[in-house]
């Protein structure tokens, strides 16, 4: 019978309370070893003669005496020597506290050995525990850090909003004050001009003039450009970039690369280099590498330079496949299937290298199968390939009759581009594939100060720049200027854009040259425009999330409700009425400042709005 049948928390309990019974013992040992070294000290003492007495008599019974005492003496020091000997060795790891360690280590060792499942299933949960504890207080960490920014960012945003309000009251306060000098020195040089003599009369009509002129100076003063102006010679471009959101930005992308990357292990590295049945996206739709071939071949059949050079089987495809990849019948369960669409999309986007001309035939049967992939898109929410379409529908072209019909024209009118989450969620994800790009190998919270600025001005360039691509993408799939203008503003408070960057997005808004006669209610947003363009919240703009089954719920739909608690101070602070009224606040702010500039007049400078 051993301690291994003990559980280790009694175990633990009892090796804790041998540290007292350790000091008992040495306590013991030493009072105990001072009694026996004293009394053989006694003993010795009385035993020891220097030399026989006088009147004893030699060769007698007194030296078999003595004899035995000197026997005795040296029995009693050994024995002495030996348990002082015993109490060093016993004493000495109680001395040192390394050392003590290092022996209830070995007792406990000695005692529990780690076979035991107990203390392994122990051990593990007391890690376990730990390691929890350490990732709670790392977030408490990482949370009070993030609270410290966003506080720091308040504090900036009320001290810039003060520091105007203050500005323009005493922008006011002097005009008003150079109205009152001009108006009571007129009054009294009118006073003074009938009393006084004719020399003296011209010279106060000059600066009664003088006056008069100046007068019209004060009155056409614009308080708004000068303040303007005030803000352009003492801005601080440091300040410009709130860290917040963009911050929040980066912890998504964080977990949305990681989870990306998992992801894409299931899937092949490249979907026209598929060879064998057995890959998983191929078992799984029933699919085979010779129907993976009818698709490349129907892409390439539709240009006029097609490349074949990707074709994995020697076989000569037949044409009479064709036909599936057009029949609105055939097509619709087809382009359900996600290795149809991701197929096609990377056959074209391989084509893209060779040659963007297709023949008379290819472009019709290119556009009826591309509205059909888009309706699947639809139906299973794949932002991912509908996205890649858009881009290529701008590509790709036939020549007829002298003039480039690009697959645009007969892709504007489907529905996908007024569906509401499509937009929210493409702009999404082309910030996380271009943050991706280059991938941070530190997290933002153990950046210093300025690495974490240099990140957040980066973040903020990214968003600016995939924002400015998708004005023109909407304006080329005739969405009106008015939700574009109001897609910008959301998406550009949201995120949290300098003024610099909101101003450069309105200005290239205003100068898109769009068909204005066109009525916006025929490319109305499917919902309505309040599910997409009325909320200062971004993730807010699905309010019809795609089916769970979808790719894009696995890439971006997980991190948009990851990202959702980004946003949600946002909700502490007003209800969703409040937010409509600082929309429109702000949209009428924006169009009266857009009307006073003009489109082409538009100034680079950092207008203050109040968020």
């Amino acid at each position: 019978m051993s301690f291994r049948q003990v559980p280790y928390v009694s175990v633990y309990a009892r090796v804790e309370k041998g540290a007292a019974v350790r000091k008992h013992l040495r306590k013991y040992l030493e009072s105990s070893a001072a009694s026996h070294a004293a009394m053989s000290q006694h003993l010795l003492n009385d035993a020891h003669v220097a030399s026989m007495q006088p009147d004893e008599i030699s060769k007698t019974c007194m030296d078999d005496v003595f004899r035995m005492l000197h026997k005795y003496n040296h029995t009693v020091g050994t024995k002495s020597l030996e348990v002082s000997k015993t109490l060093m060795d016993l004493a000495a790891p109680l001395d040192n506290s390394g050392k003590l360690r290092k022996w209830n280590k070995d007792t406990y060792n000695l005692i529990v050995g780690t076979s035991f499942p107990h203390v392994a299933i122990a051990r593990a949960s007391a890690a376990a525990e730990d390691l929890r504890a350490a990732c709670q207080e790392y977030d408490d960490a990482k949370s009070a850090l993030h609270s410290a920014i966003e506080h720091r960012d308040d504090m900036v945003e009320g001290a810039t909003e003060a520091s105007q309000m203050a500005e323009d009251d005493r922008l006011e306060t002097t005009t008003l004050i150079l109205q009152q000098f001009v108006q009571v020195r007129t009054h009294l040089l009118d006073n003074e001009v009938v009393t006084l003599l004719q020399a003296k009369q011209s010279a106060l009509l000059a600066e009664m003039d003088a006056l008069r002129e100046f007068a019209g100076v004060v009155k056409q003063l614009d308080r708004s450009a000068t303040l303007q102006q005030y803000i352009v010679d003492h801005m601080q471009p440091d300040i410009t970039h709130r860290h917040s959101k963009a911050l929040f930005l980066v912890e998504w992308h964080w977990k949305w690369h990681l989870e990306r990357m998992e992801l894409a292990k299931a899937e092949p590295d490249d979907y026209l280099n598929m060879t064998s049945d057995s890959i998983r996206c191929l078992y799984e739709h029933n699919i085979t590498v010779y129907d993976v071939e009818v698709m490349k071949e129907f892409v390439a059949s539709c240009f006029v330079q097609p490349d074949l050079s990707r074709m994995v089987l020697q076989t000569k495809i037949p044409t009479k496949h064709r036909h599936r990849f057009v029949d609105a019948t055939a097509g619709r369960a087809l382009y359900k299937l996600d290795v149809v669409r991701n197929v096609i999309v990377a056959a074209l986007n391989h084509q893209r290298a060779f040659g963007v001309d297709l023949t008379v035939v290819g472009y019709e049967m290119l556009v009826a199968a591309l509205n059909l992939l888009l309706q699947g898109c639809l139906d299973r929410g794949d932002t991912k390939c509908a996205k890649s379409v858009m881009n290529m529908a701008q590509t790709f072209y036939c020549i007829h009759k002298q003039t480039k019909h690009y697959l645009l024209t007969n892709l504007v009118m489907h529905p996908m581009w007024q569906t509401a989450h499509f937009w929210g969620d493409a702009v999404l994800l082309s910030i996380g594939e271009e943050l991706s790009r280059h991938p941070m190998d530190t997290p933002w919270q153990c950046l210093s100060a300025p690495a974490r600025a240099a990140l957040v001005v980066t973040v903020h360039n990214v968003v600016f720049g995939q924002l400015t691509t998708f004005v023109y993408n909407m304006a080329a799939f005739r969405l009106s200027r008015r939700q574009i203008r109001q897609f910008v503003q959301n998406v550009a408070f949201s995120f949290e854009l300098s003024e610099d960057q909101r101003m450069a997005l309105l200005a290239a808004v205003a100068s898109l040259s769009m068909d204005e006669s066109k009525d916006d209610e025929e490319r109305a947003i499917l919902g309505g425009d309040a599910s997409l363009f009325t909320t200062a919240i971004f993730p807010e703009w699905r309010k019809t999330a795609p089916p769970k089954d979808s790719s894009m719920h696995v890439l971006v739909g997980q991190g948009l409700s990851r990202i959702k608690g980004i946003f949600d101070r946002d909700l502490d602070k007003a209800s969703s009425q409040v937010l409509l009224a600082n929309a429109q606040v702000r949209t009428l702010a924006w169009n009266s400042h857009l009307v006073t500039c003009g489109s082409s007049n538009l100034l680079p400078t950092i207008f203050r709005l109040h968020m």
